[in-house]
């Protein structure tokens, strides 16, 4: 099983590249590299479509002509940091696995002439045991050198990956649950918070939302954006978003701030909210001296009944 960190942006700029294999290394006779694209896609299927159809495509910008060969697999989240697990088909991945449905209608070897740019066709089968719901599925594509046309010393081998993101139309459920809120830094305002939500559906998800930051008055002081990357967080995991917050005002008033994260996921226009609070403006050191205030007003007070409490006394 391989193992990657992943970023996903749907609707945003194109994802790099997933290199799973060893790096491609710059050679004397000018070799530039491999590419593909897309390096994410999603596909919606709806439940009367017999077969979905999509393409990778492969670029070679090196010296020389190569062979590629591709083979289909699921994946899976694995943590809540974006790491990425393949396993073959017929692994145990179950509910949300793909691999099975797909194939290469052209077969699982390519030519890819240098300089030039190969179409692969992948179809995804939609029969009844495909759930409705998200599916999980990639097209690795492995290359290596042509040996009977390859110069000496430069042979390699590179594995890149095109990750497909299926949803089968008719059953599809979406949700995201807040599962922590965890700022940086407190009792000060941080400047960045973590949150962790995972999808509570069976297909993945885009959340969406905003921090906002007020004093004990109710004045905004702070703000962030939530998944400005529009990362996607998978059905049934759990993935941390970091939330970059931008100061608006001076937190001058002394008491409990709160925290309050307002969220919800594409598709829906509703927010839910979580809030956290904390105490701010009573130093170790304030603490301190009003302590000590306390103590010489005491200590004061103590002195001026006991001097009293003796001059009674004498009267007597």
């Amino acid at each position: 099983m391989k193992v990657l960190r992943w970023a996903t942006g749907l609707g945003m700029a194109a994802v790099a590249a997933v290199l799973l294999g060893m790096p491609f290394a710059v050679t004397a006779q000018g070799t530039k590299g491999i590419t593909i694209s897309p390096s994410l896609k999603e596909l919606i299927i709806g439940s009367g479509l017999l077969e979905a159809k999509t393409i990778v495509e492969v670029r070679n910008d090196t010296s020389q002509d190569l062979m590629a060969q591709i083979r289909l697999v699921d994946f899976e989240a694995l943590d809540e940091f974006g790491g990425v697990s393949f396993s073959q088909i017929d692994s145990p991945l179950a509910e949300y696995s793909l691999a099975k449905w797909m194939s290469l209608p052209e077969g699982n070897t390519v030519k890819l002439p240098k300089n030039q740019t190969i179409k692969i066709p992948i179809a995804i089968r939609n029969d009844s045991e495909l759930s409705p719901g998200g599916h999980y599925g990639a097209a690795i594509v492995s290359v290596s050198s042509d040996q009977s046309g390859a110069s000496a010393g430069v042979n390699f081998k590179q594995e890149l990956a095109s990750l497909l993101f299926v949803k089968k139309t008719g059953g599809e459920t979406y949700g995201i649950q807040l599962e922590s809120i965890k700022p940086e830094n407190l009792p000060s305002i941080p400047e960045t918070i973590n949150l962790s939500f995972k999808g509570t559906g069976n297909v993945h998800v885009v959340p969406r939302g905003y921090i906002e930051i007020t004093d004990p008055k109710g004045n905004l002081v702070a703000k962030g954006i939530i998944n400005p990357e529009s990362t996607l967080v998978m059905p049934g995991r759990t993935r941390q978003f970091t939330t970059i917050i931008q100061t608006v005002a001076e937190a001058k008033v002394k008491g409990e701030y709160k925290i309050t994260a307002f969220y919800r996921y594409d598709g829906i226009e509703e927010f839910q909210s979580q809030t956290l609070t904390f105490k701010r403006g009573t130093s170790f050191v304030s603490t301190g001296i009003i302590l000590l205030v306390v103590a010489l007003v005491t200590g004061a007070g103590f002195t001026f009944f006991k001097r009293k409490t003796r001059k009674k006394a004498r009267k007597r």
